[in-house]
């Protein structure tokens, strides 16, 4: 028979030997031959025991009982992974954090059964566990279910609302965060809420609208997976849409001789707050003279020039078309310069009248006669600056 010792010995017949339901150790084994029956000692009994063989026991934990994680952050990208107890010795757990496909990364190691997760960008996120002491670890324990982390973005900016006749558009300033699209609802008078926009764009433009009191509000989404959340929504805009239109008896004169004139025109279909009135002179650019409810224009102190007008009408639903241009001619005619003549004639003396030019554009003068204090009678019609008499009478003439 063979004795291997160890804390105890063991004798065995055969030439191997088993163990089981050891502890963590290093454990050392040797053997020597020991005879059996009263036959055997004439062979001999060895005093020598072999050589010594040294075995180490390392006991590792058992996988992690159970993993989970939150199915869903909510909206702020924070929740908890938590894991069930390993069996056996455990120093430690350690606890990988996978983003999407990417690598896997350990993010924990302590004796906690749980870690708290936060400040995670927008993706999926998957989780894994194993327990260690100092013998090793355990295999991984894996959390089937990823976890989808979907951040709010801010609220967008401040709306605002550019009306332009029967259309108007609606816009807003970009949102902070991740952006997958913008929602744009709209209630009309006192109806419902409803959505008349998503997408990415900044504004839109609705047409062919009618007389209303219209309200709009917006908000930044953001989707991961089958998951969305969105911001606030922003403070609403408003707009009444009074439907307008183009001014009527739009009335401008064809010529003035002095500088000073009224334009007039009256209200179209619908309620005009204002009245847009504008100018061009010569053909020039075109500027607004007047922007008030008022519907009539005085014009003065213009020069020798081609003044034309048009005038659109306007509320918080938009403006109308203009009026089709209308244009007057300003020829303030300057006076003309003395009249030189003789001071004193015979009877029947022929004489001649001279008078300077006048300023402006003059087609003609007219020049007028006064016989001794009598009536005025125009004499002369053409455009001569000078006429010459005969054949006067005795008297004074003016």
């Amino acid at each position: 028979s063979y004795v291997t010792d160890q804390a105890d010995y063991t004798t065995v017949i055969s030439r191997s030997v088993s163990r089981s339901g050891l502890v963590a150790a290093t454990y050392s084994y040797r053997v020597k031959y020991v005879p059996s029956t009263a036959a055997e000692p004439t062979l001999g009994t060895s005093p020598l025991y072999s050589n010594t063989k040294t075995v180490f026991v390392a006991i590792i934990p058992g996988v992690p009982s159970s993993i989970t994680a939150s199915a869903v952050s909510g909206n702020v990208g924070a929740y908890t992974v938590s894991w069930g107890a390993a069996s056996g010795t455990v120093t430690s757990y350690q606890l990988q954090q996978k983003k999407d496909s990417g690598s896997w990364n350990q993010i924990y190691s302590g004796t906690s059964q749980s870690q708290s997760i936060s400040g995670l960008a927008d993706g999926t996120y998957s989780y894994r566990v194993r327990a260690c002491n100092s013998d090793g670890c355990s295999g991984y324990k894996t959390d089937t279910n990823a976890s989808f982390v979907i951040t709010t973005p801010s609220s967008a900016s401040t709306s605002s609302i550019q009306s332009i006749s029967t259309s108007h558009q609606v816009s807003w300033g970009a949102s902070t965060g991740t952006v997958d699209n913008y929602q744009l609802y709209r209630k009309i008078n006192d109806t419902n809420w409803i959505r008349v926009y998503e997408g990415t764009g900044l504004s839109n433009t609705f047409n062919d609208l009618v007389d209303g009191h219209y309200q709009y509000w917006v908000r930044a989404c953001n989707t991961e997976s089958s998951y969305t959340v969105c911001s606030d929504y922003q403070s609403t805009v408003r707009l009444t849409l009074s439907m307008v239109s183009t001014p009527i008896n739009f009335t401008v004169p064809t010529g003035d001789t002095d500088g000073a004139y009224t334009i007039t025109w009256q209200p179209g279909v619908g309620t005009a707050t204002t009245y847009t009135l504008q100018e061009q002179v010569n053909g020039g650019a075109w500027a607004t003279v007047q922007d008030t409810a008022d519907t009539s224009y005085i014009a003065s102190g213009k020069t020798n020039n081609l003044y034309s007008y048009k005038v659109r009408g306007c509320n918080l639903g938009g403006c109308t078309d203009y009026t089709a241009a209308q244009t007057v001619e300003v020829n303030i005619i300057g006076q003309p310069g003395p009249i030189s003549g003789p001071d004193n004639l015979q009877e029947a003396d022929d004489f001649t009248l001279v008078w300077g030019s006048a300023s402006g554009t003059v087609t003609h003068y007219e020049l007028e006669e006064q016989a001794s204090g009598g009536s005025w009678s125009q004499i002369y019609s053409g455009t001569d600056l000078a006429q010459a008499f005969t054949d006067h009478n005795y008297g004074t003439y003016n």
